[in-house]
């Protein structure tokens, strides 16, 4: 697992603990201002009153869907297109939770966050970034010239937090983190990638990376349904950081 430098010369650092100002909405939500690009029907945004009841969790953004069509959810995200990714080691992390409330559920629940070039529920063309399917966790590593590859979460036995390994708990916080890093594959962008789900390594992609150094993507989180049908489905952020490192990897 890193530890995280936090000077500006060590690289670019970002995060957000959703502890700001009252006001939820586009270039207004959390510490980043981040902007919210709607997808179908747009969700609902709030921050939970946390503090005194959820001990150390005290900026929690919860987001809605619209009870209106399959696909309907919101793309949170920073500047378009601006990062790319060399053999810099770069790290994402974010604790999230489907929460355990009348009428919500896994299936249908779909959540993407990391580094994409997508603003729809369809899966990105370029970038890095932890999906959950119906709470089935994986990591996806997608270039648009040089192949997409992906690997699905599987804790260990004896030490899973995680259904099976595999599949998120409703109701419970997850700390996801991965990190790619070099040496640099033939187009300059990193070659490897590492999946944490609650501290524990569940995934691997090993030599196989092939993001090129000119790919452009941004830093963000996705939430849709993708239920077939129309339903109301929420989910609960508590932070979301990002870090790439100036050095070498």
């Amino acid at each position: 697992m890193s530890n995280f430098p936090f000077r500006p010369k060590d690289g670019l650092y970002l995060k957000d603990d959703f502890v700001t100002n009252d006001a939820v909405g586009d270039a207004t939500v959390g510490e980043l201002d981040w902007e919210i690009v709607t997808i179908g029907n747009a969700s609902t945004l709030a921050y939970l009153v946390t503090t005194n009841t959820v001990p150390g969790r005290y900026g929690i953004l919860r987001i809605t869907t619209a009870a209106t069509a399959d696909g309907d959810g919101e793309a949170v995200r920073l500047d378009e297109d601006n990062i790319v990714l060399n053999e810099n080691r770069m790290y994402c992390s974010a604790s999230i939770r489907i929460p355990d409330i009348a009428g919500n559920v896994l299936a249908g629940n779909d959540f993407r966050f990391g580094l994409q070039d997508s603003v729809t529920a369809t899966e990105p063309t370029v970038g890095a970034w932890v999906f959950s399917d119906a709470g089935v966790i994986s990591l996806q590593v997608d270039s648009a010239d040089h192949g997409d590859e992906s690997v699905a979460a599987l804790q260990p036995v004896g030490n899973r937090t995680l259904t099976s390994g595999t599949t998120a708990v409703l109701g419970t916080w997850h700390d996801y983190e991965f990190t790619v890093f070099g040496p640099a594959n033939a187009q300059g962008g990193p070659s490897n990638a590492l999946l944490y789900v609650d501290g524990i390594q569940a995934g691997a992609l090993n030599g196989v990376i092939d993001l090129d150094d000119d790919e452009e993507m941004e830093f963000g989180f996705t939430h849709y349904q993708n239920s077939g049908g129309a339903d109301s489905l929420e989910f609960d952020i508590d932070y979301i950081d990002l870090l790439i490192q100036r050095g070498a990897y």
